[in-house]
């Protein structure tokens, strides 16, 4: 997770129903960016709007975390997410 936020649209209380939307947004060689809303079922009123880009590290050397491409496999898939 490189950067995320979120802007608060609208108080929400306990015991609300809400369902969080998850869209992804962009997907490039190395990384994507997804948004997130977060909506109260009762009346569909936007409590929350969110984002988060992500990459994709190879971690197999804790002291020198690197970008690598994302696998073909799981970008296949996230691929066709993003096609309407």
């Amino acid at each position: 997770l490189v950067e995320t936020g979120c802007r608060y649209r609208a108080p929400g209380r306990y015991y609300d129903e809400i369902k969080i939307v998850t869209e992804l947004r962009t997907l490039k060689k190395k990384t994507l960016e997804l948004s997130h809303h977060i909506i109260r079922t009762g009346d569909n009123t936007l409590l929350v709007e969110g984002f988060e880009k992500r990459i994709c590290l190879d971690v197999s050397d804790p002291d020198n975390f690197r970008a690598i491409p994302i696998p073909p496999d799981i970008y296949a898939i996230l691929e066709k997410a993003t096609t309407p």
